[in-house]
């Protein structure tokens, strides 16, 4: 998060603010969204099916990411832009990374020390993956988001950290928990694996395959270990993960990496969409096209995903430095 602090602080201030707005959502069918920071943070759940290892995954995350940073203006006077979490920079030594060290201007620390178990990390089609505890665990206990309430899940009983709701929007307060992964950091976060996906990817459908993983190796992708790395609740479990709110600096940086994929060959990549509207294609659906169209619930849409492609055209005025 290459901002000044003064800029870190207005980034965090304006997240805790929407934290504090009311909702938009019905809370009558989803009494567990408290707030307009929720409202994210519910669409995200009730999609995620067709989401992730979707047609869709770029596109809908960019413009999930575009209304989030709307927000953040629109109703609580940020006056900057949606940072990204440059992966890298954090990987060789995460623990005494400055974005996790605690202070005003981080994104919080690490969670305090909570013995657990290994969590294990699977899907449809997918080996377990093992991840060992590595001594956090518990409630983040410094930084900005020191008092934040998680309201929402969690939902998969293979990654959770506590008991399972009875439903995906039942109300469930807890505090952010964490467990930094040097372990995912070093192995699955690394600069040569962000250049190799960039270069190496002859078409959306590799990359796309590279960016989220290959669940017949059981490879945790760069996409994954961003989340994963983070090792608690709600950041592991993918439905809920937007309840983090690195979840969004870290989707910044997802779509940094696909951007700069689409600028070795703009007038071809911004042009081209791969893959089916269910995850995995499970159960079987029909191939989208750009002409289908996405929305977001009570916080945006709906729209084609042609419009989604790039980032100077369409609702979008932007690039990556």
């Amino acid at each position: 998060m290459a901002l000044t602090p003064a800029e870190r602080k207005e980034y965090t201030d304006a997240v805790l603010c929407l934290q504090s707005k009311p909702p938009r959502t019905n809370t009558h069918d989803a009494p567990g969204v408290k707030s307009r920071y929720d409202d994210f943070v519910a669409t995200h759940i009730k999609q995620s099916q067709h989401i992730h290892a979707t047609a869709t995954f770029l596109a809908w995350h960019r413009f999930f990411l575009f209304t989030f940073e709307e927000a953040l203006r629109n109703e609580c006077g940020y006056p900057g832009y949606l940072p990204y979490w440059n992966w890298a920079r954090t990987s060789s030594d995460i623990l005494n990374a400055p974005d996790f060290d605690g202070g005003p201007y981080s994104m919080g620390s690490n969670g305090a020390y909570r013995a657990h178990p290994s969590i294990f990390l699977t899907g449809p089609g997918r080996p377990m993956i093992r991840l060992p505890p590595f001594g956090g665990g518990g409630c983040v206990k410094s930084g900005p988001f020191s008092n934040m309430s998680v309201n929402l899940g969690p939902i998969l009983p293979a990654y959770a950290m506590g008991p399972i709701v009875p439903g995906p929007f039942t109300y469930h307060p807890r505090c952010l928990t964490r467990d930094l992964s040097p372990m995912v950091a070093t192995e699955f976060q690394k600069e040569s694996l962000i250049v190799d996906l960039i270069t190496q990817s002859p078409d959306l459908k590799s990359f796309q395959q590279t960016l989220q993983g290959d669940p017949q190796r059981g490879i945790m992708s760069l996409h994954a270990a961003g989340h994963i790395v983070l090792g608690g609740d709600p950041s592991v479990d993918f439905y809920v993960s937007s309840g983090e709110p690195l979840f969004f600096l870290h989707h910044s940086m997802v779509d940094r990496v696909w951007w700069l994929w689409q600028q070795l060959d703009p007038a071809q990549r911004t042009q081209t969409i791969y893959g089916t509207g269910t995850m995995y294609n499970i159960p079987p659906s029909p191939k989208m096209t750009l002409e289908d169209y996405i929305d977001l619930d009570v916080n945006a849409g709906p729209i084609q995903l042609k419009n989604l492609m790039s980032t100077i055209e369409g609702p979008f005025n932007y690039v990556y430095v």
